[in-house]
């Protein structure tokens, strides 16, 4: 679990069965907390000792020292403000800098941070939050339930359009009721609202940073609460952070972290080979037989919900035609891309949504049918096939380059030429915020897991109308008004069988649809060297640092 723990640890299904219910006492924390047991306490007050003739002194134990772990990340941050972050490289790093109301935990369930305890009205529509005491930001504003509302305020202002907007759809009011009371008011019932509140996007920054500084000095200079301070930033090269030494929850065994944006896995690979990263992320399933043989590290193979797919823009020709994307989808051969480039180091993706995901219903993908793909490109006028071209991250995804090379060649076996076009992340990102008009992508090859672990941040922002790009991740341009309507019902809704059966119905809609081309779900797949310890991983694409270690 992150940081101290004083919480309440809430399941997937315990938080959205159990909405309705005052979410009371806290757990007792496990760490050593300053001044002695009550037990303890009450046996002193009782001993008939003198007391000691001298000034007995106790020190604080200092804060534990660990040297400066090496993290080696496949790109580049975009940005160090939270509410504008759209991806998981920034997230993670942000996540170390930034405290949440909620966060995850390595089984997949929410628990408070700063927000210590909950409690929702029986009408569903009112939460009210106890917060944790003592908390400071980074330039020692104190955090308080005024500094959170105004972080929330400047998520939800319309005027500021900050992506992290799209996590807070529903909630109308956000009131103080004290220093450590916060209340959160909401239009409906909102099902997945604790899970969208530990969304790296939605940490919490200092107000005195808010008010003096610019959105650019904001994306620049982040001042959090977190157990990791910023340091520096070199482009390209590094971000250093170091120890919060007054964190208020366990304060990190780490001096600093150094994170290495590395866009080659098989750079990324040297450098865990060569003990100049402590901790790589992304490594090519190609290499993790050779490193496993390797002393002085190991590779740790986690299950992950992220699924890699291919967007197909619906609102140019042919990908207008539906039998055109069916029949795109039918000449692609998923178990051998898995199976000959991921070293079944990944499965074959059943749609959308990844196993593992808070409302996930498996559904039936596509199989390898060319003979059939070829029918249904004859039915849409196609007979001798169309050229297209592929927009592809560069380093981003697991195997996602060899896949859209293996994809490339599977399509051309059905009469359709794809010119492929590997592209720098963040060049990719500014690329892709662009509306229907201005889009110039036919097929774009993403990656999506859920940063909230709950299937309607992922569809809601996927496939509803309204998030058409740039307003959010609808990078097809898919409107299908009975799938807006599930998705409505999956969002507004507390009753977990309610949830669940509106989203596996839009699966398959979606799915007979085709706006995407699912090929597989991903591992996540680390080189660690062996003298790193306290690494924790987590359902989403980011890890907590402040209980690692290194040893000599």
């Amino acid at each position: 679990m992150k940081r101290q723990r004083w919480w309440l640890v809430f399941s997937t299904m315990v938080v959205l069965g159990l909405v309705l219910a005052a979410c009371g006492g806290a757990d007792e924390p496990t760490d050593e907390v300053e001044g002695q047991p009550a037990a303890e306490a009450e046996q002193a007050k009782a001993t008939d000792e003198p007391a000691a003739e001298e000034e007995q002194i106790v020190e604080e134990p200092a804060p534990a020292a660990g040297g400066d772990l090496v993290y080696a990340l496949p790109s580049d941050i975009v940005s160090f403000d939270p509410h504008t972050t759209r991806e998981t490289v920034s997230g993670m790093v942000n996540s170390q800098i930034f405290d949440y109301l909620t966060i995850l935990t390595p089984d997949g369930s929410v628990e408070g941070e700063l927000a210590k305890s909950w409690e929702v009205s029986d009408d569903e529509l009112t939460w009210t939050f106890t917060l944790q005491e003592g908390v400071m930001f980074h330039d020692g504003t104190e955090l308080n339930a005024a500094a959170i509302k105004l972080n929330l305020d400047r998520v939800l202002n319309p005027d500021n359009a900050l992506p992290a907007s799209r996590l807070l759809k529903g909630i109308t009011e956000v009131n103080v009721v004290d220093d450590t009371t916060l209340e959160i008011v909401t239009e409906a019932p909102l099902g997945a609202l604790l899970f969208h509140l530990s969304h790296y996007s939605l940490g919490m920054i200092s107000p005195a940073a808010l008010e003096s500084m610019s959105p650019e000095e904001l994306a620049q200079n982040p001042v959090g609460s977190g157990p990791f301070k910023f340091v520096s930033y070199t482009p390209n090269e590094s971000i250093v952070l170091e120890r919060n030494d007054d964190y208020w929850g366990t304060v990190p065994a780490l001096d600093t972290v150094t994170f290495k944006p590395v866009p080659e896995p098989a750079s990324r690979s040297v450098l865990i080979e060569t003990g100049e990263a402590d901790v790589v992320t992304k490594l090519a399933p190609q290499d993790v037989d050779f490193l496993k043989e390797l002393d002085g590290m190991r590779v740790d193979v986690i299950p992950f919900t992220r699924v890699v797919f291919i967007h197909m823009n619906g609102t140019k020709a042919p990908f207008d035609n539906v039998k055109v994307r069916q029949a795109l989808s039918w000449a692609v051969d998923r178990e051998s891309i898995v199976s000959n480039i991921l070293n079944d180091l990944a499965v074959v993706a059943t749609g959308p949504l990844g196993n593992g995901v808070s409302m996930y219903s498996p559904t039936d993908n596509y199989g390898y049918d060319p003979d059939k793909a070829r029918d249904l490109l004859a039915e849409a006028g196609y007979a001798d096939g169309f050229t297209t071209k592929m927009w592809v991250p560069q380093g981003r995804y697991q195997g996602a380059e060899e896949a859209a090379q293996a994809v490339q060649a599977q399509l051309a076996e059905v009469g359709v030429t794809v010119e492929l076009e590997v592209v720098e992340w963040s060049t990719l990102l500014q690329n892709i915020r662009k509306g229907p008009d201005e889009a110039e992508w036919e097929m774009l090859l993403l990656g999506f897991a859920p940063a909230t672990n709950d299937a309607d941040w992922q569809l809601y922002t996927q496939f509803h109308t309204d998030n058409w790009a740039p307003a959010s991740n609808n990078r097809s341009f898919y409107s299908n008004p009975e799938v807006d309507a599930l998705l409505e019902t999956g969002k507004f809704n507390t009753d977990p069988a309610i949830r669940k059966q509106a989203y596996a119905e839009l699966l398959k809609i979606v799915i007979a649809d085709a706006p995407e081309i699912y090929l597989y779900q991903t591992t996540q797949i680390y080189g660690v060297r062996d003298n790193v310890s306290g690494l924790e991983y987590l359902p989403i694409d980011i890890q907590f640092l402040e209980k690692v270690k290194l040893t000599e």
